[in-house]
């Protein structure tokens, strides 16, 4: 980054994995770093707004507290809208279940250890040497679904489908634990196979 540094974004999901518990902590502390403009986005519906005012305010970083569903869900909102030119820097912390973007390139640590790193690095130079990692996305396009999805894995279709059967099977019936992961990725190779 250069020494004019742009504005933070960042948009949390708080009904993601991690962030059920320990929301209320990190909030308080994202609070505390006013280099930070954080939008909570409590559903879908209200990801192209926050995306909007982003946009408006030329944020030239986008941070995404979630999971894999809510980043797959803001990247295809930001690269679909062409609200932003130039597209801005990406950064992931682990607030979803499984994390796997988040493990690939994001913010290293607990989400209590990555989002206070975030923060330090918000309030210091922000300097980004070594520390960017550039990542080719696909795009997936589901038959009958209106938007296509965005992922990092070459999987990226059955990682898409295996956190929405997630969502609608899994955590609807109260499983929110290592065992609705294990569980889901079970049936998602089963749907595979």
């Amino acid at each position: 980054m250069s020494s004019a540094n742009p504005p933070v974004g960042l948009i949390s999901n708080p009904g993601s994995g991690h962030n059920r518990d320990q929301f209320e902590r990190i909030q308080t502390r994202i609070a505390r770093c006013p280099a930070i403009h954080h939008i909570v986005t409590p559903g879908m519906a209200d990801v192209g707004p926050a995306l909007v005012e982003f946009a408006r305010r030329r944020v030239g970083v986008l941070a995404i507290n979630g999971g894999d569903g809510t980043a797959s869900h803001i990247l295809g909102k930001m690269l679909e809208g062409g609200l932003f030119d130039p597209l801005p820097f990406i950064v992931l912390l682990p607030g979803g279940t499984a994390n796997m973007n988040a493990g690939d390139i994001g913010v290293r640590g607990s989400l209590w250890k990555a989002t206070e790193r975030f923060c330090r690095w918000c309030e210091g130079d922000r300097a980004t040497a070594g520390r960017v990692a550039q990542r080719a996305l696909l795009r997936v396009k589901l038959a009958g679904q209106a938007a296509p999805q965005f992922g990092m894995f070459l999987g990226g279709g059955a990682i898409i489908q295996g956190t929405e059967f997630a969502h609608r099977e899994v955590h609807a019936r109260g499983m929110r634990d290592d065992f609705s992961l294990a569980l889901t990725t079970v049936r998602t190779v089963w749907g595979i196979l």
